[in-house]
């Protein structure tokens, strides 16, 4: 009867674990818990299974991401999913852009293969 008011313990859910882990904090109270549980499901339902782990991976391997969830004010869950659709945007661009770049024989000038800075021109004999 206790469970049924909330008092018991939550199921467990591996979704909630393994963000409650990846975002290095304690076990939220069992009441958030099974809220973050149920969020995270419709999430990965909603959204597709296959994706989902492919998501949360992304959002902390992108340091704007990262950042964003581990210091966001609001419910860590309800920032996810408020973001989540740009989330998925943003990663199937930068999946698109990386499967454009040349592989091999990439003839470029080095000042072209690296915009941003860092080449090495040989020296010029004159």
């Amino acid at each position: 009867m206790d469970e049924y008011f909330g008092q018991g313990k939550p199921t467990p859910s591996t979704l909630v674990d393994d963000l409650v882990q990846r975002l290095g904090v304690k076990t939220p109270d069992p009441e958030v818990y099974a809220t973050w549980s149920r969020r995270l499901e419709n999430l990965k339902d909603g959204w597709g299974a296959e994706r989902y782990p492919k998501a949360i991976a992304y959002v902390f391997d992108n340091a704007q991401y990262c950042r964003g969830i581990k210091t966001t004010k609001q419910d860590k869950v309800a920032w996810l999913c408020d973001k989540y659709e740009s989330i998925l945007a943003k990663m199937d661009a930068d999946a698109e852009f990386a499967s454009k770049k040349p592989k091999d024989q990439d003839n470029r000038p080095d000042y072209i293969k690296n915009p941003s800075g860092g080449v090495r021109f040989p020296k010029s004999v004159v």
